[in-house]
C-alpha cells in the first residue's frame, strides 16, 4: 500500500501496520530488509519510494541492464504508477560464477513515484509493475548530422 502525506514528516514512524517518513505513507506485506519492515521503502524522504521485489536477473558482462516503465502501460492492468528507469551494469561485487564464466547480476527493485494525495495504491504479487531487458555495454554506432546548406544534398556529415 503507497500514499503520499499531505506534509513532509521529517521522523520516522514504524508499526506493524504501517511506516511513514517524508511524503511516504507505506503498508502490506512485510520484508525482511529495508528500512520499513515492509515490501516497499522509502528513498531519503522523497516522493519516491523502492518496491523490492526479491527477483535477481543475471546478464552477460559486457551487456547492462535496463529497467524502466512498461510500454503502453495503459494496456495492462498495472498500478498506474510512474516507474523511474535505469541502466544496471556488472561490478566486480556483483558477478556470479556460470559455466566458467561470470555473469553479472541485478536486484530488481522499482523506484516509484508515490501517487497523488487522497490516492491510495496497493500492488500485489504478479501485478506488472516495470520491464528489464538487455542493452549493449558499449556502441561503434556514432550520431551524425545533416549539412546546414539549403539544398541539404549530399549524406550526412559526421558530428564533431
Amino acid at each position: 500500500m503507497l500514499q503520499r502525506a499531505e506534509r513532509h514528516r521529517p521522523e520516522r514512524f514504524l508499526s506493524a501496520e504501517r511506516a511513514t517518513f517524508g511524503f511516504a505513507e507505506i503498508g502490506g506485506d512485510a520484508w525482511p530488509v529495508g528500512d520499513t519492515g515492509f515490501i516497499a521503502s522509502w528513498i531519503s524522504g522523497s516522493e519516491y519510494v523502492k518496491i523490492q521485489t526479491g527477483v535477481l536477473l543475471f546478464f552477460p558482462r559486457d551487456m547492462h541492464l535496463y529497467q524502466g516503465p512498461l510500454p503502453n502501460a495503459q494496456l495492462v492492468d498495472g498500478s498506474g504508477l510512474d516507474v523511474m528507469a535505469g541502466l544496471e551494469y556488472s561490478t566486480k561485487d556483483r558477478l556470479w560464477p556460470h559455466e566458467g564464466t561470470n555473469l553479472g547480476w541485478s536486484s530488481i527493485n522499482v523506484i516509484v513515484r508515490l501517487p497523488p494525495v487522497g490516492q491510495t495504491v496497493e500492488v500485489a504479487a504478479g501485478d506488472p509493475l516495470c520491464w528489464a531487458f538487455l542493452v549493449p555495454g558499449r556502441s561503434a554506432l556514432r550520431l551524425s548530422k545533416l549539412p546546414l546548406g539549403a539544398d541539404h544534398a549530399g549524406p550526412p556529415t559526421e558530428a564533431p
